[in-house]
């Protein structure tokens, strides 16, 4: 089976106070169809740097990202926004969901800006399966924050991507909402045979992971293979 992503010896440095900040150390990273694996660490540990970087918002100081085999990090704004938009999903804190736009006007503005029909069929399907049916025509201001972050699933597998990533997906949620947001992520990576790799602190759904990796004071180490 051909990785989907791929991280071949990335580093990432940041000039803090004529400083050089060490954010992420020398990291290889291999991801697969069908994946949910989690990210775990301290805070300032690398782990959102190393996600940002798998996800094309910014460029490693050294070495390269692959997607689905094909050069991407090093690519121009222009060309790894391209690539960014059509192959990645994200799943932020902040639900990703514009204030003013319902979730189905989202959708809508999606496949404008891509200049393709829009795909009610998809929708539906997806809308069924992941119980938001009811709030295709709601603002997110109108939604409780087990909806928002269901929207934002929604939002985000809605354009098909090889690769989701997730910061803190379960942030600000109850147990009870928390379970089924991470269910819901694996359901939808094991039936669409994508890879999804989530930033969390939150240990304890860590089961329903594939692979663990913790990174730490910049470095990443893988802490469980297989389930």
């Amino acid at each position: 089976m051909d990785p989907l992503i791929e991280a071949r010896k990335i580093t990432k440095d940041f000039l803090q106070k004529q400083e050089v900040l060490h954010a992420l150390k020398e990291t290889s990273f291999v991801g697969f169809p069908g994946e949910f694996v989690a990210v775990t660490g301290p805070s300032g540990s690398g782990k959102s740097t190393f996600l940002t970087i798998l996800g094309g918002l910014q460029k490693p100081s050294t070495g390269e990202i692959l997607l689905e085999g094909a050069p991407y990090s090093r690519l121009e704004g222009k060309g790894r926004s391209k690539i960014r938009f059509e192959k990645i999903g994200f799943i932020l804190q902040s639900a990703s969901l514009v204030p003013f736009l319902t979730l189905r006007e989202q959708l809508r503005l999606y496949d404008r800006l891509r200049h393709r029909p829009h795909d009610e069929k998809r929708i539906n399907e997806l809308s069924e399966r992941l119980g938001v049916g009811k709030l295709l025509g709601k603002l997110p201001n109108e939604l409780s924050g087990g909806e928002r972050q269901r929207a934002a699933i929604v939002k985000a597998l809605y354009p098909n991507p090889s690769v989701v990533l997730a910061d803190e997906p379960t942030a600000a949620l109850d147990r009870a909402k928390s379970q089924e947001v991470m269910e819901l992520l694996r359901s939808e990576t094991k039936r669409e045979g994508k890879l999804t790799i989530l930033v969390t602190h939150d240990e304890r759904f860590l089961d329903l992971c594939d692979r663990i990796c913790n990174i730490e004071d910049g470095v990443l180490s893988e802490t469980k293979s297989g389930s």
